[in-house]
């Protein structure tokens, strides 16, 4: 994220024809869990000092969700535990993040899920697949999309152009097309309890979930009756007690965040802004990056030209560069400090 114009633009604009704006908050995992970063061109993991405690050897990897994490090696994916040790072989196209004992994987262009024991406990025999929440997944068979528990049996058959996890007890799904779909959200047995009348919205956290009306954004509760009129260029889910919205248009606007009652908590004056995650949200100050806590108070220093979400503790920075490239790569604790620096 940066201040020109035309790029904000372009990640909105692409968003929004994804399904994905504002988008559904990612799974969170807080801790000691050693933390991804890259050395010479190879994924390793670091602890909160910024020492290798799985040396750097795998072609990519992912954050530790349940106790494992999915690494890459020999064009294949398979998972490790917070010792390094290779607890599931590599021999996954693809495979996503451990929840409620089950991930995704892909083999052949079909997509099954695995236990934590590397045992198939759904065959491969879908499109498409997203992660588990609450025991429940969505997943993509004949062009459309239902929703699967965690033993492999229908909750919602295939019938909605999109879905998305459940969060706060209720899922996102599409009907219609790509452009002229609707959403609505159903609950945990697949009832459809607010019927698809908008034309974009985002998920449900804590009883509250974005929706837009007229190119505006506003706030619906679990029942679908409007809570925070629509007022905001754009607008997120609630985190830490803090939702992301941008007042004053989409381009030229200024980001702040507001409260669950909608009373705007921090003021709309940044430039970009990222929602919370873990107490912590990235700013851009002087076009540079840095943190506020929920109070809205600068807790790390704007000198950064990218900053990433906080996560077991650490959180990828960018040093010089921009637009994500150039500069060198660094992982900084919640102070702020540097950990962990790339040589280039």
């Amino acid at each position: 994220m940066n201040t020109h114009p035309l790029k904000k633009m372009t990640i909105y604009v692409t968003a929004l024809l994804l399904g994905t704006a504002p988008a559904v908050a990612e799974d969170v995992t807080g801790g000691d869990a050693p933390h991804p970063a890259v050395k010479d061109g190879k994924t390793g993991f670091l602890d909160h000092a910024g020492r290798f405690v799985i040396e750097p050897q795998f072609e990519d990897a992912g954050r530790f969700f349940d106790g494992l994490a999915r690494v890459k090696t020999g064009g294949k994916w398979g998972f490790i535990n917070t010792e390094g040790d290779m607890v599931i072989n590599p021999r996954f196209e693809e495979a996503g993040d451990f929840h409620d004992d089950r991930a995704f994987v892909r083999n052949e262009d079909r997509y099954g899920y695995i236990n934590k024991r590397g045992k198939i406990a759904i065959n491969f025999q879908f499109a498409d697949a997203r992660n588990f929440v609450d025991g429940k997944a969505p997943v993509q068979d004949n062009g459309k999309w239902g929703y699967i528990d965690n033993g492999g049996e229908w909750i919602a058959k295939p019938q909605f152009s999109d879905a998305a996890p459940f969060s706060d007890g209720l899922a996102r799904v599409r009907t219609g097309g790509l452009l002229d779909g609707k959403y609505g959200y159903i609950d945990e047995e697949g009832n459809m309890v607010i019927n698809p009348r908008f034309t974009d919205c985002g998920h449900f956290a804590s009883g509250l979930a974005p929706f837009e009306q007229d190119d505006m954004w506003g706030y619906i509760d679990k029942e679908g009756n409007v809570a925070i009129k629509p007022q905001f260029s754009a607008a997120h889910g609630l985190s830490d007690g803090r939702a992301l919205v941008q007042v004053g248009g989409l381009i030229g606007g200024k980001y702040g965040y507001i409260d669950k009652s909608g009373k705007l908590v921090i003021n709309a004056k940044y430039d970009e802004a990222k929602s919370f995650c873990n107490g912590r949200a990235a700013v851009e100050v002087d076009d540079q990056y840095g943190y506020i806590n929920t109070d809205g108070k600068l807790v790390v220093g704007a000198q950064f030209s990218e900053a990433h979400d906080f996560h077991d503790g650490l959180a990828k920075v960018q040093i010089g560069g921009t637009l994500g490239l150039g500069g060198k790569l660094a992982w900084i604790d919640e102070s702020g400090k540097i950990v962990y620096q790339t040589s280039g």
